[in-house]
């Protein structure tokens, strides 16, 4: 099954998260280190429950949420709309 075939499936059961997936361009987690920035943007502008979700997870934890950043430092990205702004996040 395919991407569409398995969100397709879904949304028949009467699952649609909020229409998460129709923003986003990969159907995965929400929280997944492989989604693109600009999802993680739409979730930070459109779905705070789990923006604050992702900030939790990643302050509970000794590892980067990617190697070169933490979901803090996205947050400041698109806070401040501007290039990275590294601080100490935890």
């Amino acid at each position: 099954m395919t991407e569409k075939d398995c969100l397709e499936y879904c949304y028949s059961k009467g699952f649609n998260w909020d229409g998460l997936y129709e923003k986003m361009d990969r159907v995965s987690c929400y929280c997944c280190p492989l989604q693109r920035i600009s999802d993680y943007k739409i979730i930070y502008d459109e779905y705070p429950d789990l923006w604050k979700d992702m900030l939790k997870m990643d302050k509970s934890t000794y590892r980067k949420f990617k190697i070169d950043y933490d979901i803090c430092h996205l947050e400041d990205r698109f806070r401040y709309n501007s290039l990275w702004n590294f601080k100490d996040c935890k």
